[in-house]
């Protein structure tokens, strides 16, 4: 049998969702979400609405952040303990100044918790 139902989620808030937490805070114009999925912590937001909101947010296993403008992301890196995924209009001239030697771009990325790299990396997510 399919199961096809449609979670909208906006705003701040407290979620959870078949296991799945998600805490929603307001930042500048817009919402930030932390998602606990298998003991994994993401942070989810616009890199503004992210640097605003920065001494709110503990430090997370994964920091994503829409680049939809050419801000300065150095913050990201006490927020994100073993990965930061930048995406977005803006997201290679955000990524070249972030100041990381090593930049994977990919299409897409997957881990889990006992996978986390030991080390952090800064990936560029495309869209090809």
């Amino acid at each position: 049998e399919t199961f096809n139902e449609q979670i909208i989620i906006a705003g701040p808030g407290e979620y959870e969702v078949t296991g799945i937490k998600i805490i929603g805070l307001s930042a500048d114009d817009s919402s930030i979400y932390t998602i606990i999925v298998d003991s994994v912590t993401i942070a989810i937001g616009k890199l503004s609405a992210l640097q605003k909101a920065q001494s709110k947010l503990q430090e997370h296993d994964i920091v994503i952040a829409k680049c939809t403008s050419l801000e300065a992301a150095s913050f990201l890196s006490p927020l994100a303990s073993h990965v930061v995924i930048l995406y977005g209009d803006h997201a290679p001239e955000v990524a070249q100044a972030f100041g990381k030697e090593h930049v994977q771009t990919m299409g897409k990325y997957s881990v889990t918790k006992e996978k986390l790299p030991a080390e952090a990396e800064t990936i560029l997510l495309s869209n090809s």
